[in-house]
């Protein structure tokens, strides 16, 4: 901690962060910049320092040496270097950002689609931590919207942190709205791609969202997922919304669709079609 705060300092020391930083993406500095910074950190001779280690009650202060800072330092900067500046992930990780998350536009898009698989949940982290800080620091009317929220759902403690910006990003004028094809993506079941709630890791904060979202829209299911959502909303989605959930096709005219909707505790079944205009501009291109 000590080694990688120091060369964190190193690295943006000379940084301006809202003239610089936050008008220049391309200025932002790279893995490469801050591997240097941990080599130079290393080759310092820090004087000891005091180190807090632990949480809540066990928090205690560890005498740190420079030795130690030195050679902690070393390491990390020869493995984030061989994995992250050298190695395979070189094009994802060790470029200057291209994320504006100042969020100045009226639509702002994150794409992730050329992020490998298994690296994904932590660039939704990152991208949304960055949202709700700017949600948070200057509040006003915004939707962010979250798509493929499996994603999220692979680490518990993302989907927790998930559930806790659902909970609080309101109070500052934002709504959320997440979509992922399986219902499984907040519950959690067996089969499901939400591989680290089927073990039991945190079915509770995709439980939570669910249940302090104003609106559900249902497409097609499959049957069993269908009435597990009935399960989990008793008294509101009823087994005929479930029926009609498991039976329902898609039209094989763009711009229609059938769906379940819950709101205000109780639930309908609807048939959305696009008026020529929204036709017009949304399946134009």
């Amino acid at each position: 901690m000590a080694a990688i705060r120091r060369a964190l300092y190193l690295t943006y020391a000379r940084y301006d962060w809202e003239v610089e930083l936050m008008a220049d993406h391309s200025l932002t500095p790279t893995l490469e910049t801050f591997c240097h910074k941990l080599y130079q950190v290393a080759e310092q001779a820090a004087p000891p320092q005091l180190v807090t280690v632990g949480n809540g009650s066990s928090r205690h202060a560890l005498p740190v040496s420079g030795g130690q800072v030195a050679e902690a330092a070393a390491d990390l900067a020869e493995e984030i270097e061989s994995l992250y500046v050298t190695g395979d992930y070189a094009a994802n990780f060790n470029v200057p950002t291209n994320l504006d998350l100042t969020l100045k536009e009226r639509i702002v898009l994150f794409d992730f689609s050329q992020v490998p698989e298994r690296r994904r949940p932590l660039f939704y982290y990152a991208t949304l931590a960055g949202i709700n800080h700017q949600v948070r620091r200057k509040p006003r009317k915004r939707a962010i919207i979250v798509d493929e929220v499996h994603y999220m759902n692979q680490e518990a403690s993302l989907m927790t942190f998930l559930a806790n910006m659902v909970k609080t990003v309101r109070t500052f004028g934002a709504a959320v709205i997440m979509i992922d094809q399986d219902l499984e993506a907040f519950i959690g079941v067996e089969g499901a791609q939400a591989e680290s709630m089927v073990a039991g890791a945190n079915v509770t904060a995709g439980q939570f969202i669910l249940n302090n979202s104003s609106w559900l829209i249902g497409y097609g299911m499959k049957r069993d997922a269908a009435f597990r959502l009935v399960k989990h909303f008793k008294d509101e989605i009823l087994p005929s919304h479930a029926e009609f959930l498991a039976r329902m096709g898609s039209d094989d005219r763009h711009g229609k669709g059938m769906a379940v909707v819950r709101a205000n505790g109780r639930a309908d079944t609807v048939f959305c079609q696009l008026r020529p205009t929204e036709e017009e501009y949304l399946l134009g291109s």
